[in-house]
């Protein structure tokens, strides 16, 4: 099951993040392996993004472990960039530079004209579940978490092959592609030569429906509410118990370890 990871479930979901963070794409490229300082900066960094329907995991079945984690944030045209020095760590200070320059390119593609969008620091899928189809699964949904915080467009930097054809599939329009011949003289000309290009920076939209007019209910449609008042009641009070923006992996999902995910 995909949900939004809950205060209680913070600390598995770092657990996940730090077991597999610096093996993807960009992290790898920069090597924070070999900065310790760099290494213990961005953990912190990912940390403070950590926050309730922002943070989506996906949850083994019957063990409720965390398997996999979505870390996404909200940014607005209006926000000051925060400046980190070199107390942080070069390595650091390198991704900051190419997390910002991603920010720009998605600020000027997009937000200039939607004033804010959100976007993600990773899929972060442990080892052994990376040849199903979580990532898939979990990307579909930043549409529905744009469209919870009233926002109409989400928009990331893609560089894995796995995960470009996924935001293909799903209809994610391609706004801009850096390529290495590109990038002289711009805050990503130290990547050069890095097994990152292209990046592609995508988005989607979504729009909510317009609000309809709400019906007159008919005689015979305000007596059967009046006698179903008492059920609606306790299944409205249930409902609020259940934990925001629940998503259920649909019936078709049949490939390797399926066994171990939650179906409802």
């Amino acid at each position: 099951m995909i949900r939004s990871v809950m205060d209680e479930d913070i600390k598995a979901a770092v657990t996940v993040i730090a077991a597999v963070i610096l093996d993807e794409d960009i992290f790898n490229v920069l090597d924070f392996r070999s900065d310790k300082k760099s290494k213990e900066s961005l953990l912190s960094f990912v940390d403070k993004h950590l926050k309730p329907n922002l943070t989506f995991g996906c949850f083994k079945k019957d063990t409720n472990e965390l398997i996999g984690v979505d870390v996404m944030y909200i940014r607005n045209i209006n926000d000051n960039d925060v400046n980190y020095g070199p107390e942080y760590g070069e390595t650091f200070c390198k991704y900051m530079k190419y997390l910002k320059f991603v920010e720009r390119r998605l600020r000027y593609n997009v937000a200039e004209k939607y004033v804010k969008y959100l976007t993600s620091l990773g899929l972060f899928i442990l080892p052994k579940y990376r040849e199903t189809d979580i990532e898939k699964y979990m990307l579909r949904i930043r549409k529905n978490v744009a469209s919870n915080h009233g926002i109409v467009v989400n928009g990331a930097a893609l560089i894995g092959k796995k995960i470009k054809k996924i935001a293909k599939e799903l209809k994610y329009k391609v706004i801009e592609e850096i390529r290495e011949v590109n990038v002289e003289g711009t805050d990503l000309e130290y990547l050069r030569g890095a097994a990152v290009f292209p990046i592609k920076i995508v988005a989607m939209t979504k729009f909510g429906p317009k609000p309809k007019s709400k019906p007159v209910p008919s005689k015979r449609a305000k007596r059967s509410s009046s006698s179903s008042s008492s059920s609606s009641s306790s299944s409205s009070s249930s409902a609020k118990r259940r934990p925001p923006m629940d998503i259920c992996l649909p019936n078709d999902y049949n490939k390797q370890d399926n066994d171990d995910l939650e179906i409802l």
